[in-house]
C-alpha cells in the first residue's frame, strides 16, 4: 500500500494539488496538519488539526495500513519523546507528525518516527518536501521527495 504524507502547506493549495497529481496512483493521502484549508479543498488528503488550522479536524487519528498501526498528529506543543510515548500508548508502531517543518525518518524505541517536513515553508534548508511510504505486511519503505 502506498501512502503519501504532507504537512505544513500553510494555505498553498497549488502545492497540495501538485503532490496529489504527481502521486495520483497512491492508495491513501495524509496531511499532518497546518494545511490552513478546509477539508473539501485538500481532498483526497485526510488531516489532523495543526496549530494554524482554524477549521475542524481531529487532533490525532489512528490509521491502519497493511497491518501497521499508525498514530497521526501535528505535534504542536509536544516534545518528540512525548509524541513517541503517545504513539506507543496507543499501540502504534508508526508515528507521523508535522509542526517542526523539518524532515525526520528515524526509529526511536521501536517506533518509526516520520515527519515529511514542510511542503511550503521548510526550516531545514531543503525545498518543500513530502513522504511516500510503502507499507507491506513486514516492511516499510520511506522515500522523501522534494517539490519544486
Amino acid at each position: 500500500m502506498i501512502v503519501v504524507v504532507i504537512s505544513d502547506a500553510h494555505g498553498d493549495l497549488g502545492l497540495i494539488r501538485r503532490v496529489a497529481q504527481i502521486e495520483a496512483k497512491a492508495d491513501a493521502f495524509i496531511d499532518a496538519g497546518d494545511s490552513c484549508l478546509e477539508s473539501e479543498a485538500i481532498r483526497p488528503f485526510i488531516s489532523v488539526k495543526g496549530n494554524c488550522d482554524f477549521t475542524f479536524y481531529p487532533l490525532s487519528r489512528i490509521l491502519y495500513f497493511e497491518g501497521w498501526r499508525v498514530y497521526l498528529t501535528h505535534g504542536a506543543g509536544m516534545s518528540h519523546s512525548s509524541l513517541i510515548n503517545m504513539a506507543k500508548s496507543h499501540g502504534c508502531s508508526v508515528l507521523i507528525y508535522g509542526h517542526t517543518h523539518k524532515y525526520d525518518s528515524s526509529i526511536v524505541n521501536t517506533i518509526y518516527s516520520l515527519n515529511p517536513g514542510s511542503l511550503s515553508r521548510p526550516r531545514d534548508g531543503y525545498l518543500g518536501t513530502y513522504l511516500v511510504i510503502e507499507f507491506s505486511e513486514d516492511d516499510i519503505k520511506i522515500t522523501k521527495k522534494e517539490i519544486i
